[in-house]
């Protein structure tokens, strides 16, 4: 009778492995299936982030550019007032 109760639970514990067996491979499976949804979702933050930069970036450019014309224009109105001509 002792060999059935060892082999009872013996069963017992494997059984046991198969639940945690099955519980470690849907929490995988899971993981596996969410792994692409979740780097896209990181990428899409990262994305964010260049666009705004670039959008500052673009903007403080747009507005030097602005200011080096408006250099430009007195400067050559300074030139024209002491008798030079501004070269082309």
């Amino acid at each position: 009778m002792n060999s059935f109760l060892i082999l009872a639970d013996a069963g017992g514990a494997f059984a046991a492995l198969g639940v945690f067996g099955i519980l470690a491979g849907v929490v995988i499976g899971l993981l596996y299936a969410l792994f692409p949804l979740i780097v896209m979702w990181q990428l899409g933050g990262v994305k964010q982030r260049i666009d705004r930069q670039r959008t500052e970036e673009l903007k403080a450019l747009k507005e030097s550019t602005v200011e080096l014309q408006r250099q430009n224009t007195l400067t050559r109105q300074l030139l024209r007032a002491y008798g030079h001509e501004p070269e082309a």
